[in-house]
């Protein structure tokens, strides 16, 4: 269950969005942030809802560093450039699953 809310929780991660100034149309260059299926890939800079059910210090919003680095309790930091949400999930789930029961 507590995996189920996680899953739910990341899923919303494709909501969230860095902070830029927007650009005119005329300057705007191809983006490397979504494949060609269109798929948000996380990057740094990038803020991040996680919510872990019933595991408060483990939810919260994070930011993903300069170098593609997030921060995150018992897992210390993994290096999240790239990935889409659902990579991420699974590799939470599996960093926590030693922790969480």
């Amino acid at each position: 269950m507590k995996y189920l809310w996680l899953i739910i929780a990341v899923t919303f991660i494709n909501a969230c969005a860095t902070r830029i100034p927007a650009e005119p149309i005329s300057q705007l260059q191809a983006s490397k942030t979504f494949t060609r299926q269109g798929t948000f890939m996380i990057g740094p800079g990038d803020q991040l809802d996680i919510f872990v059910f019933g595991e408060e210090r483990l939810s919260g919003r994070f930011t993903i560093s300069p170098t593609g680095i997030l921060a995150f309790p018992l897992i210390n930091s993994l290096n999240v450039t790239g990935m889409s949400s659902t990579q991420l999930t699974k590799r939470l789930e599996g960093a926590l699953e030693a922790y969480i029961k």
